[in-house]
């Protein structure tokens, strides 16, 4: 099939209208964090979460602040219309009246609907005996496998193989909340190529009425400020919406995710009096890293392994070789307009830290101790809303300085400054950058979102930047940019069209070895994707995406073009969910990411390159049984999807590498509700 059928094929695919569609700006953020990330496994922590909103809404009428930014969907000037609107009108009534909240446009109140409730707030509980038996449980079992055999998989003339273990992953999860005051939860992950199930997290998080507001045991995260000190978890920064460039994080929250280091393990407490905040924690785990012998015969951790793999023997003699011990305080004055706190943590560790003898490593910690503060806030007046944070360490200070205001009815904007020296260092954060760190750069970055009708938005964003000091990748200091926009265009709830831009540019090493100075990289994406929901069972869409890339004298490129269904079986609850991909790419420079659909609280963002297809189907359905006198639901999931690349060869490298031009993978999963 050549580019002109393909095309035909997309443009009769968005020419079928009848039904409603919805925006889905989470998808977009979910494949630029997989185009930045290599290591992506906490996406699940935000699907969980996610998940756990639908089933457990806010009250319209209770619901804070904090709550609502943290949707991820609303800006600080709507954020405060619905409070404002609440205060003076008094408590809703119908969801029908978030029409009413000035620029609360249809598909922002499509968005947020789900995740609110308009009924009387439950009654906060005191007993705990009703806490730990009124609640719903959710039990969930997962596997999934290659069957294909990689390098790994395989043995050599000797009987031996690389992977210790099957090539099966599996994944069980019990979870249980009662209303949002308690959390309970045990995660077991084994990786493919691992002998046993190698990671084993849980939790407790509870919240109560007083000053003592909250108490998580076992793992949790912080997220404080805008993350120049501590962001755990996933983050959303610069991606999707161009105007979200606030962070309100939940300071303290539970760890339910299957990502093996990014999380603290102990204990931690949060405070609450009158208009103040406290947070004090206490933390102490056992981290995979990579050893080697210092200078003086001692022995010293050069990096942490985050991939979370135990599979060769390399990876298992360096498993929970490191102990990171790290407390901290943390506060909040938060009044109408104003908020305002700020952090100190401590990390300890029982080996020193030596980093690699490169040169854009000299401003690198080392030692096995480090220590971050910072200070941080945000004001609103009248239209404007603006935040900021400043943080400290040992060898740098760095600072974001955040405005976000409306230039009238139909139009937002957003402007962030930051300075993130090279000498700035800090172990858990993740802020707004270019980079996977705040440090060695600095920044402009400017966003707009102009609603011209109802139906049609527009918005685009760019950002400048430079890196002072030499990093990996790039042997002399040097600059980029980015930019971007989209235009989205809804009709009668029934279709949609997406049309993207976005262009990045970064300076990177060329292509010859040795001491180069950095070229620029240049990377430029097309993208049209369009929606039809043609009846209430079915759903169609559509995409072709157009990339080119250049570094010096070499040019690639490459497109990708999919249709997708969803129908519903509406007499037994069956969902059947299928996707066809044609993709063609010069080489791996040139790949394009697409967000697949897949079992509940697991992801899958593949990056297409070669030439090849595609395919995934998934099947799913429920079922209602008695149980213990209650209702008990059994939820299922069957998904196979597959790649097939033209003509023979290998795919994957390394212990990675399978023979042949396919490689498919199966998954299965049982989801207990009761």
């Amino acid at each position: 099939m050549n580019k002109a059928s393909l095309t035909v094929l997309l443009v009769c695919c968005l020419s079928i209208a009848n039904a409603q569609v919805e925006p889905h700006p989470e998808n977009d953020q979910m494949e630029a964090i997989a185009a930045d990330n290599d290591n992506a496994a906490e996406m699940d922590q935000l699907l969980i979460d996610r998940q756990a909103i639908l089933e457990h809404p806010f009250a319209a009428n209770s619901i804070s602040e904090e709550q609502l930014i943290a949707f991820g969907v609303l800006t600080p000037r709507q954020v405060k219309s619905f409070l404002d609107y609440r205060m003076v009108f008094g408590p809703f009534l119908s969801p029908y009246e978030l029409q009413a909240v000035p620029g609360w446009d249809i598909p922002v109140i499509r968005m947020v609907l789900p995740l609110l409730h308009f009924g009387s707030d439950p009654s906060w509980e005191t007993r705990f005996r009703r806490m730990i038996t009124g609640g719903k449980s959710t039990l969930q079992l997962r596997l999934g496998i290659v069957p294909e055999a990689s390098k790994g998989q395989q043995r050599d003339s000797a009987g031996n193989k690389a992977y210790s273990g099957s090539a099966w992953r599996e994944n069980i999860r019990y979870l249980y909340q009662f209303r949002q005051q308690l959390w309970l939860g045990v995660t077991l992950e084994k990786d493919a190529g691992e002998r046993f199930g190698d990671f084993l997290g849980f939790h407790v998080f509870l919240k109560r009425k007083g000053m003592l507001k909250t108490i998580a045991l076992g793992d949790y995260v912080l997220q404080i400020g805008q993350g120049l000190v501590e962001w755990q978890g996933l983050s959303l920064g610069r991606t999707g919406e161009a105007i979200s460039v606030y962070r309100q994080g939940k300071m303290l929250q539970p760890y339910r995710s299957s990502g093996e280091w990014n999380f603290h393990r102990g204990a931690a407490m949060g405070l609450e009096w009158k208009k103040w905040e406290g947070l004090f924690f206490v933390s102490r785990k056992r981290i995979t890293a990579n050893l080697t012998e210092g200078d003086s015969g001692q022995q010293v951790f050069t990096s942490r392994n985050t991939s979370g793999y135990h599979r060769t023997k390399g990876e298992l003699e360096d498993k929970n070789d490191l102990t990171e011990t790290s407390a901290g305080i943390a506060f909040r004055y938060q009044s109408k307009r104003f908020q305002g706190g700020g952090a100190v943590i401590a990390y300890r560790y029982n080996l020193p830290y030596k980093p690699s003898e490169l040169l854009y490593n000299s401003f690198s910690w080392s030692g096995n101790h480090w220590e971050n503060a910072a200070v941080h806030y945000s004001y609103t007046h009248r239209n404007i809303f603006a935040f900021g944070e400043a943080a400290w360490c040992r060898t740098g200070m760095a600072y974001l300085q955040g405005l976000v205001f409306s230039a009238g009815r139909q139009m937002d904007l957003s402007l962030v400054a930051r300075h993130y020296p090279a000498g700035y260092q800090a172990i858990y954060a993740d802020a707004f950058a270019a980079g996977s760190k705040p440090a060695n750069e600095s920044g402009i970055y400017s966003g707009w979102k102009l609603s011209l009708h109802p139906s049609l938005q527009v918005q685009g964003y760019a950002d400048v930047y430079r890196i002072p000091w030499l990093r990996f990748g790039a042997d002399a200091p040097g600059s980029g940019y980015e930019y971007g926009s989209q235009a989205t265009w809804t009709r009668k709830k029934k279709f949609l069209i997406t049309l993207r831009y976005r262009q990045v540019v970064k300076s990177e090493n060329g292509i010859a070895g040795a001491i180069l100075f950095p070229e620029p990289e240049i990377r430029s994406s097309w993208r049209l994707h369009g929606e039809v929901q043609c009846s209430r069972q079915l759903q169609v869409a559509a995409r072709m995406e157009l990339v080119h890339f250049e570094k010096v004298a070499q040019r690639s490129g490459g497109y990708a073009c999919y249709i997708d269904g969803k129908y519903k079986l509406t007499r037994n609850g069956w969902q059947v969910t299928a996707r066809l991909n044609r993709f063609t790419t010069d080489n791996y420079d040139s790949r394009i990411y697409a967000y697949e659909r897949d079992v509940l609280y697991a992801f899958s963002i593949p990056a297409y390159y070669g030439n090849g297809w595609r395919y995934y189907t998934q099947v799913q359905g429920s079922v209602r049984l008695p149980f213990w006198s209650k209702a008990f639901k059994v939820q299922w999931w069957v998904r196979w999807a597959a790649t097939r690349y033209m003509g023979d060869g290998v795919i994957g490298s390394g212990s990675e590498e399978i023979t042949g031009n396919t490689r498919s993978e199966w998954k299965g999963q049982l989801i207990f509700n009761w």
